[in-house]
């Protein structure tokens, strides 16, 4: 089974989560991350990949996808999405034990194998625009609600795809990642990488492949080749001109890392990506 690439979200300074709005062309980047997604979409069709399921995506679909759940995007159509992202804290304890928010705490656990629900409506979703970050918590927290009170919903990966959630761990995995992504055009020792984690050098690299399931030099060239492919279906770079800019030192590594990962030359999947557009 490929290994997802392990993503770093970052909030808005004065909120612990974020949304955003991504529109264009989704292209196959198999990922997770330590929050909870909720995506809604709302233009265009194609694919969603989570866990060992595949789905057809079209306006309405909504994808509740729990912590390190693995999960990609293809558009077979140009494509609008409202995408919102948040930690598992945000509703503590405290919170999700009460018993008034009893199918909250189950959402949550059943979230763990990703949820789909049909025919949902963007305009659920405005509160989440609301101009203070505490009535928009708020909000977000009320859409939860909504959907754990939902009967129409289905399960989408096994139980298989149960993630290993220790809070040192992913602090520490996010610092390693957070590294490597802020210099990912740059050349990265093994040195610099223990230094941030606060361990040796080999005990760096054991705990990498542990918690990722691949090496850092085998991540630091995904991660690349995804960089890659955003530059080439966004813009008219010369393709010498991405692989530079995208960390890879010579043009021959490039295309060779890309044709691995992807199946296909910069080129071909350059001019797909743009028929799809």
């Amino acid at each position: 089974m490929r290994q997802p690439l392990y993503e770093r979200t970052v909030p808005e300074p004065g909120q612990s989560w974020r949304w955003f709005e991504a529109t264009g062309l989704y292209t196959y980047l198999w990922h997770n991350h330590a929050e909870l997604e909720l995506i809604l979409i709302t233009d265009g069709t194609g694919s969603i990949f989570v866990g060992d399921r595949v789905l057809p995506y079209a306006p309405g679909d909504l994808f509740l996808l729990g912590p390190q759940l693995p999960h990609a995007y293809v558009s077979e159509t140009p494509s609008r999405s409202l995408v919102c992202q948040f930690p598992e804290t945000l509703i503590g304890p405290e919170l999700r034990h009460r018993p008034e928010f009893t199918c909250l705490r189950r959402l949550l656990g059943a979230s763990v194998t990703g949820l789909h629900y049909p025919r949902c409506a963007e305009q659920d979703w405005l509160g989440l625009a609301a101009p203070s970050a505490g009535r928009r918590t708020i909000n977000l927290l009320g859409l939860l609600v909504d959907l754990a009170d939902r009967p129409d919903h289905q399960r989408i990966a096994s139980s298989r795809y149960l993630p290993d959630r220790s809070a040192r761990s992913r602090d520490r995995l996010d610092r390693i990642v957070g590294h490597l992504t802020d210099h990912l055009a740059e050349p990265i020792t093994l040195a610099e990488i223990a230094a941030v984690a606060a361990l040796t050098p080999t005990a760096t690299s054991r705990f990498f492949r542990r918690q990722t399931g691949m090496t850092i030099t085998a991540y630091l060239n995904r991660a690349r080749i995804a960089d890659a492919c955003h530059a080439l279906a966004e813009s008219d770079a010369p393709i010498a001109t991405v692989a530079r800019l995208s960390g890879f030192a010579n043009l021959a590594h490039f295309n060779r890392e890309f044709r691995r990962g992807l199946g296909q030359t910069p080129s071909s999947f350059r001019t797909a990506a743009r028929r799809i557009a």
